[in-house]
């Protein structure tokens, strides 16, 4: 009985002060909205001027980021049809994997932590780490002065010098700014993947992009370089010129026994013993073409000669001067003969 009493006056006292406030809002008018800004108008101008004032100072104080994008387009290259050279090549390559996978894959090897240390060791670990910014610079000063603190050891456990230690730790914080401020995007559907490098320095991330694309050129052929092909090419370069050394003294020692001082003193000879050896064959065939003449001529008197000659039997004493005549005559129809085997056309 007593609860049920309770809860009737806590309704009426909720009922009566919802009267109440929508009576206030009822009674409120714009000229009591004004009034009540007109109040408050100081801190809001107050509130405003702070926000406005904060606002451009961070904007003013801020280190600028600059961005440098690059953009590779993937295609299907030696990587996907390599074959070892040393071995014996076949006919047809089977490629097995697609151009999506090709794709994530050169990404993959983008991003990785091999390509930013190439960067590093392309652009320089202090031109990396060096300060740009107020905010660069008021970290690095108070590491510095952290630093100062800190004891220094001679020497590491893996036999490294403190300067060899600290060498290497540059190089560990260059190598992840880079991881950090390159970003490697795949383009949806397409066989293009971007580069974009954000840093306080324009000039700094255009360096690292570029880097990033020709270390990867580098990094392409190192991961698909056939096992054992650059011991195969030194050893064949090795035998060449081996090769060429021992052909090129050949050919010394050929000149010296066949007397050439110079090349252009066995040109001359050579000339000359053509020149000479085309006067002999000249006087050869000259020689040759007069004793077929003449053999020519004497088988052509010999067919003419009869078989049995006849002879004048005369009485009485034998005339010397027609037998010296008759002498005579025959000593000149063989000069004639030969004479005549001697013209030419």
């Amino acid at each position: 009985m007593f609860s049920s009493d309770q809860n009737t006056t806590s309704l009426r006292e909720l009922a009566s002060v919802d009267r109440t406030s929508s009576a206030s809002w009822a009674t409120l008018t714009p000229a009591d909205l004004i009034g009540s800004i007109s109040r408050r108008l100081p801190s809001i101008a107050f509130t405003t001027i702070v926000v406005t004032v904060s606002v451009i100072g961070v904007l003013l104080i801020w280190p600028n980021r600059y961005s440098s994008d690059g953009l590779m387009y993937v295609r299907l290259g030696r990587g996907a049809i390599s074959v070892d050279p040393t071995s014996k090549a076949s006919q047809s390559v089977s490629v097995q994997e697609t151009r999506s996978a090709e794709v994530l894959s050169v990404r993959e090897m983008l991003a990785s932590r091999e390509i930013a240390a190439r960067v590093v060791e392309r652009v320089g670990a202090d031109e990396i780490n060096k300060p740009r910014s107020w905010m660069d610079q008021t970290v690095f000063d108070a590491t510095a002065a952290v630093a100062k603190y800190l004891p220094k050891p001679e020497s590491k456990a893996d036999g490294m010098t403190a300067e060899e230690y600290a060498a290497q730790i540059d190089r560990e914080e260059a190598v992840k700014k880079v991881q950090d401020s390159v970003t490697v995007s795949v383009t949806k559907n397409a066989y293009t993947i971007g580069v974009l490098c954000k840093a306080s320095d324009p000039i700094l991330a255009q360096k690292i992009t570029e880097a990033v694309m020709n270390e990867y050129g580098e990094f392409h052929v190192d991961a698909h370089r056939a096992t054992g092909s650059l011991e195969f090419f030194e050893n064949e370069v090795i035998e060449s010129r081996k090769l060429a050394v021992d052909a090129r003294s050949q050919l010394q020692s050929a000149k010296g026994e066949m007397g050439w001082a110079s090349e252009a003193s066995a040109e001359t000879m050579l000339q000359e013993r053509i020149a000479t050896l085309e006067i002999a064959l000249d006087e050869a065939e000259s020689s040759f073409a007069e004793r077929r003449s003449k053999a020519k001529v004497l088988e052509q008197r010999l067919a003419a000669i009869k078989e049995w000659i006849p002879t004048q039997v005369t009485k009485g004493m034998a005339n010397n001067a027609s037998d010296t005549m008759r002498t005579q005559l025959y000593g000149l129809e063989v000069q004639e003969q030969e004479a005549l085997s001697r013209l030419k056309p």
